[in-house]
């Protein structure tokens, strides 16, 4: 099978967890009657994306299939991806956007720590500023250079006395010996998002997904987007596949819509936060400054013409986490279908 996925254009890795999510669907998926698995898998889609985005024969073509989404073809920033995807480089590469990014402090190299172009002058590059620059913050965040999904993230702390590491308390000893663990990481600003979400749902950055593409002949278009809120079971982090809620964005005015959470490994309407009881509903803070600066980013990175952002609405504006080269389809679709948008249509063919 890796040999025919080979031949049909999928590169190696995602050949193999294409394979892998195949067994597992053929072997454990219960849910989906094994009718209905060979409808989805003849489409290349997985079964359960029946259901996620209400598939059938008639609409199938309007969304990106698992399958062409891990062939070679639809990387479609191959060659200057490792410009957005390196964390550590992102920042410098993003100089002039640099206000719409959390401070960059310290990169951590084992025993390593160096300096980066937001540390204030009189902090020590060492573990030592580290802790202080932590003390005078009260939060900052440690993230891998490498990292996706939420993998590779903490939040650090300073209350009440005590170092924190995301749940956990840690006494300055325990701390440092965390510290000098951190291999390719950058530490930043923790970034806090704007009191009309943090009330939905107030321990996450409730993060919103952006979607570029840039057109050659008519610029930068803006696709789609949806925005994530976290549970106590997602952590620090709002991923949806972790227990976090994902909702639509509507382009126009930055409306919240049609709220979801997975339930066990159903997807169920999410009108309230399960945990707070507070509505899901609202329009993103600072809609009109993101779309403006989405554009002018997309121009400025032409050179990669399909991007994701990942960004938090904050009080004064907004930031961006990181902005992904190839980002996952799972949690647009539902909103966005991805071949209904006549810019996506062009850049990858259909």
């Amino acid at each position: 099978m890796l040999w025919y996925l080979q031949r049909k254009g999928m590169n190696i890795h995602y050949a193999r967890r294409y394979v892998n999510e195949f067994m597992f669907d053929l072997l454990h998926n219960k849910d989906v009657p094994f009718k209905q698995k060979v409808w989805a898998w003849k489409r290349g889609f997985h079964p359960e994306r029946i259901t996620r985005y209400g598939l059938t024969d008639e609409n199938h073509r309007d969304y990106m299939s698992e399958f062409e989404y891990y062939k070679q073809s639809s990387f479609k920033n191959a060659g200057y991806n490792w410009w957005i995807e390196d964390k550590l480089l992102f920042r410098y590469v993003m100089e002039p956007f640099k206000q719409f990014l959390p401070a960059y402090y310290f990169a951590m190299y084992k025993h390593v720590v160096r300096g980066l172009p937001d540390l204030p002058a009189d902090v020590e590059q060492d573990l030592n500023g580290v802790m202080a620059l932590l003390r005078s913050k009260g939060t900052l965040a440690a993230k891998a250079i490498k990292g996706a999904r939420g993998k590779g993230f903490h939040r650090l702390a300073w209350e009440d006395g005590r170092y924190r590491v995301d749940h956990d308390a840690l006494d300055e000893k325990a701390f440092k010996a965390f510290l000098q663990g951190l291999h390719n990481y950058i530490i930043t600003d923790y970034v806090v998002c704007h009191p009309d979400l943090r009330r939905i749902y107030p321990h996450t950055p409730n993060a919103v997904r952006l979607i570029t593409i840039h057109d050659p002949d008519e610029g930068t278009k803006i696709t789609g987007s949806f925005i994530r809120f976290g549970t106590s079971r997602s952590g620090f982090v709002d991923n949806a596949s972790a227990g976090g809620l994902f909702c639509g964005v509507d382009l126009r005015d930055g409306r919240i819509f049609d709220p979801k959470q997975y339930m066990g490994k159903q997807i169920v309407p999410a009108p309230v936060h399960p945990e707070t009881g507070v509505p899901v509903e609202g329009h993103i803070p600072h809609w009109d400054l993101i779309l403006q600066q989405g554009v002018r980013i997309g121009d400025f990175l032409s050179f990669l013409p399909y991007l994701t952002y990942d960004l938090v609405a904050t009080e004064d504006g907004f930031k961006i986490l990181e902005i992904n080269s190839h980002g996952a389809l799972s949690h647009l679709q539902p909103f966005y279908p991805f071949f209904k948008d006549p810019y996506q249509r062009k850049l990858f063919g259909r």
